[in-house]
């Protein structure tokens, strides 16, 4: 639903004010390429894998006991870091957020490959159509 006259004018005010209050900040939302945040968050993820590495170390190779449950977080950080890259870089590249092509319907009984099969819900209600379909 496309906004009156009224609503664009106040978003483009709004719009003009924040720019003029924070223009980095502005210049940041603006990006119209997504992929740019996805490359910051894996960097920063890389960052994070590296910290966890150290602290990892530390608490491994400087006896004590004490320093046990530092290595064991350096371990989480890295596991958490890692997680974080790799959600950033599927979405980076486009895994998983592509819906099946118009013309590859599967045949009813037979299921599609589990990459194309949607979200949970889209699934559900799939389900619940074919339930009331054979009735």
């Amino acid at each position: 639903m496309p906004l009156s006259e009224h609503e664009q004018r106040l978003l483009d005010q709004i719009e003009q004010a924040l720019y003029a209050e924070d223009p980095k900040w502005a210049n940041t939302v603006r990006i119209s390429d997504p992929r740019s945040h996805y490359k910051r968050r894996l960097v920063k993820a890389s960052i994070g894998f590296a910290l966890g590495v150290v602290v990892m170390m530390v608490g491994v190779v400087v006896s004590g006991t004490a320093l046990i449950p530092l290595g064991v977080g350096g371990f989480v950080v890295m596991l958490a870091a890692c997680l974080w890259g790799l959600s950033s870089w599927k979405k980076m590249n486009g895994f998983g957020d592509s819906a099946p092509a118009a013309g590859t319907a599967t045949p009813p009984g037979k299921q599609a490959r589990r990459g194309n099969r949607g979200s949970f819900m889209e699934r559900m209600e799939e389900r619940w159509r074919r339930r009331h379909d054979e009735r």
